[in-house]
C-alpha cells in the first residue's frame, strides 16, 4: 500500500480507490470499521497489561520479575537501570506478562524475611492464562480473545512492504513468509517500506496489530542477516509456526545482537580504487638534482602516452627570478582502472617536488612501497627515504564518532543539492554502475554475480533485501534513483515491491 501524501478526500469526494462511489459509501467505512476494531483491540490490551504487572508483583514478587529481566536480556549484559531501558515498556512488559515462563518452579526464601512465605511457586504457563484460569476476575469476550491471542503470538522479526501513515502497515514475517495487514496508528507514521521491525502481531476477531514491537528503527541493511538466521535452521526453506516458539531464545539473541551492532557500528573498511585498505601515506625523500631535472626523469610516472607533451604534466609551478624550476607537482597515474572500466586512467599519488626534496602522497601501504621502489628505479642512488607518516585512519574515525557535540548539532551537514545538470549526470553514472553491478560479482552474495544469483528463490530474496539497502541512498541528491534501481530489478526479474518468498 503506498504512502498517503495528500490530503484526506471529503465524505462526498469520490473514492480514491477508483471504484467510482462516494468516499462515505466506500472505503470511508472500510477505515471506520477498522478504527473501532483497532480500538478495541488496544483497549483491552492496555487493561490487561496492567493488571498483569500488579498482578504477578502480588503473586510472586520481584524476584519473579527480576528472573524474567535476566532471561529476557539472556543473562548477559543485562541492563541495571530497568525502567530507562528502552525495551522496558515495549518489549518486555508485554513479554513478562503474555509469554515468559520461569525455568524453576519454586524459589526458597530466607527464613528470616516475614514478608513473604518460605517458598513460592512460580507459573508453567504465561502470568495472563494463569490469571485467566485462576483468578475468577470479570473478564470481556475481547480480553479473554485477546489473552488467548497474546499467549499465542510469538516475536519473529518482519520486512515491511506497504504503509499507510496514521492507518496501517503491509508487513512480511522474514522467518515464516506469512503476511500481515496490521492496524497501527502510532508506529505507520514513522516507519518506511523496505525497514525490518522485531515484534509479534495478535490477531483477534480478523484484525491484527503489533504488539511487543521493538523500539530501535531498523533498515533494510538488517534483512539479509535474518535471512542467514532463517537458513541455519531451515537451510533452502521457510520456518513453521512452530520453529518460532522453538527459538524464541535464538530470535531474540539475534535481536539483541543487532541492536549491539546498531548502537556500537563497526569502523568501515575504506578501500581505495584498486580496492586495498586506505591508509593515508606521506613519504619524504631527499633528492640530488635540480627541480626541472628531477622532474624529466620522473616523467615515465605520470605520461601514459608518448606524445602527452612534458607542460601538460606538470603542474603548480614555481620557478625563481632566473626562471629555474623550485616548486612543481606531478600527478603519479596509470592507464585504466580495474574496479572502474570506464575510466581512462587511475591516479596512484601526488609527487612535490622542492629543492633536495621529494614528498609523495598515496593512500595505501601497497601504493606507498610501490612508489619508493619506482622512485629508486628511475633515480638510483640520487634518492634516499627519510621518513613515512601514516594516517591511522580506524583512529580518526573513531575520535571523531567520541568527540563531544553541541546540543541539536547533527551528525552529518546534509548534503548540498546539486544543479539538474550535475543530478542528471550522476544518475547516468549510477544506471551505469549498476548495469554492471549485475554481472559483477558481489561479496554480500557469496561472491557470485546477481544475474546467477537471481536463478534460485532465495537468491532472488537476497537480491531483494540488498536492492532495497541501495534504495534508501541519496534519495534526496539523486530523485531517480529509486526509478533506476526498479530498472535493475525487472532485468532480474523481480517485482518493484517484492519482499521474498510466502509461506506456503
Amino acid at each position: 500500500m503506498a504512502a498517503n501524501t495528500t490530503a484526506a478526500p471529503g465524505r462526498n469526494d469520490p473514492c480514491p480507490c477508483g471504484s467510482g462511489r462516494k468516499y462515505k459509501q466506500c472505503c470511508l467505512k472500510v477505515q471506520a470499521g477498522d478504527d473501532t476494531a483497532r480500538i478495541r483491540i488496544r483497549r483491552a490490551e492496555g487493561r490487561i497489561v496492567d493488571l498483569m504487572v500488579s498482578y504477578l508483583l502480588e503473586q510472586w514478587g520481584k524476584d519473579f520479575f527480576h528472573e524474567a529481566w535476566e532471561e529476557f536480556f539472556l543473562w548477559e549484559d543485562v541492563p541495571e537501570d530497568i525502567t530507562g531501558t528502552q525495551e522496558f515498556e515495549s518489549m518486555f512488559i508485554p513479554w513478562v506478562t503474555t509469554l515468559f515462563v520461569a525455568e524453576a518452579e519454586g524459589l526458597e526464601r530466607d527464613e528470616d524475611d516475614e514478608r513473604a512465605p518460605r517458598t513460592t511457586t512460580w507459573p508453567v504457563v504465561p502470568v495472563a492464562e494463569y490469571w485467566l484460569a485462576n483468578a475468577r476476575a470479570q473478564v470481556s469476550d475481547d480480553e479473554r480473545e485477546w489473552i488467548h491471542a497474546a499467549c499465542r503470538s510469538p516475536m519473529s522479526a518482519f520486512v515491511v512492504e506497504g504503509v499507510d501513515p496514521g492507518r496501517s502497515i503491509d508487513i512480511k514475517d522474514i522467518l515464516t513468509g506469512r503476511r500481515f495487514h496490521v492496524l497501527e496508528a502510532a508506529a505507520s507514521k514513522t516507519i518506511e517500506r523496505n525497514d525490518v521491525a522485531f515484534a509479534r502481531v495478535v490477531t483477534v476477531g480478523g484484525t491484527s496489530v503489533m504488539f511487543g514491537m521493538a523500539p530501535w528503527r531498523m533498515g533494510p541493511e538488517w534483512h539479509a542477516p535474518i535471512i542467514d538466521f532463517r537458513e541455519h535452521f531451515r537451510p533452502g526453506g521457510l520456518m513453521t509456526r512452530a520453529d518460532l516458539d522453538d527459538t524464541d531464545f535464538e530470535i531474540r539473541d539475534l535481536y539483541l545482537d543487532i541492536v549491539a551492532k546498531i548502537l556500537n557500528p563497526a569502523l568501515p573498511q575504506v578501500c581505495n580504487t584498486d580496492g586495498d585498505p586506505l591508509a593515508l601515506t606521506t613519504l619524504t625523500f631527499t633528492v640530488e638534482g635540480s627541480v626541472a631535472d628531477v622532474a624529466d626523469r620522473l616523467m615515465p610516472l605520470a605520461r601514459l602516452s608518448a606524445d602527452e607533451p612534458r607542460e601538460a604534466l606538470i603542474e603548480q609551478i614555481e620557478r625563481d627570478d632566473t626562471g629555474a624550476l623550485t616548486s612543481a607537482v606531478l600527478s603519479w597515474k596509470k592507464a585504466g582502472n580495474k574496479k572502474h572500466k570506464e575510466w581512462t586512467n587511475t591516479v596512484l599519488g601526488t609527487l612535490r617536488l622542492t629543492p633536495g626534496q621529494i614528498v609523495a602522497e598515496v593512500n595505501s601501504e601497497k601504493r606507498a612501497r610501490k612508489c619508493t621502489r619506482e622512485l629508486k628505479k628511475l633515480l638510483g642512488a640520487a634518492v634516499a627515504l627519510v621518513s613515512t607518516e601514516a594516517l591511522d585512519l580506524k583512529q580518526a574515525l573513531a575520535d571523531r564518532r567520541s568527540a563531544p557535540r553541541e546540543p541539536g548539532v547533527r551528525a552529518e551537514a546534509p548534503a548540498a543539492a546539486g544543479s539538474p545538470e550535475l543530478v542528471a549526470m550522476e544518475e547516468a553514472l549510477f544506471r551505469q554502475h549498476m548495469e554492471r553491478w549485475i554481472d559483477t560479482k558481489v561479496p554480500a552474495l557469496g561472491n557470485k554475480t546477481p544475474r546467477v544469483v537471481a536463478r534460485t528463490a532465495l537468491g532472488r530474496e537476497r537480491l531483494v533485501a540488498l536492492l532495497s539497502s541501495f534504495e534508501r541512498g541519496d534519495v534526496d541528491r539523486l530523485p531517480n534513483r529509486r526509478a533506476i534501481l526498479d530498472e535493475v530489478r525487472a532485468r532480474l526479474g523481480l517485482e518493484p515491491g517484492a519482499s521474498g518468498p510466502d509461506a506456503g
